[in-house]
């Protein structure tokens, strides 16, 4: 097994367990963790933003970075590694 890439972020991944040399999808491994990084971040921000909903607070900032972030990593459209640096900036 190759460990520099693993991926299970998709329905794709070869017997529903993970790409291991290169996404079935086409994706290599930094963008696989560069995802991997964003969707964790994406978690923290999540649960921010659940608990400011808990007060009857909401952050239309937040909301679009979380949709942005979730349809970057999760439909598997963008495979542009420096679009996930920034947004991992951002």
């Amino acid at each position: 097994m190759n460990n520099n890439m693993f991926c299970y972020q998709c329905s794709q991944t070869v017997n529903a367990e993970g790409c291991t040399v290169a996404g079935v999808c086409g994706k290599n491994e930094t963008l696989a963790r560069l995802q991997d990084n964003l969707i964790f971040a994406l978690k923290g921000i999540a649960a921010y933003a659940y608990q400011m909903r808990k007060f009857g607070e909401t952050d239309e900032d937040i909301n679009a970075f979380l949709e942005k972030g979730l349809y970057t990593t999760l439909t598997n459209v963008n495979f542009d590694v420096q679009s996930h640096i920034d947004m991992a900036l951002e």
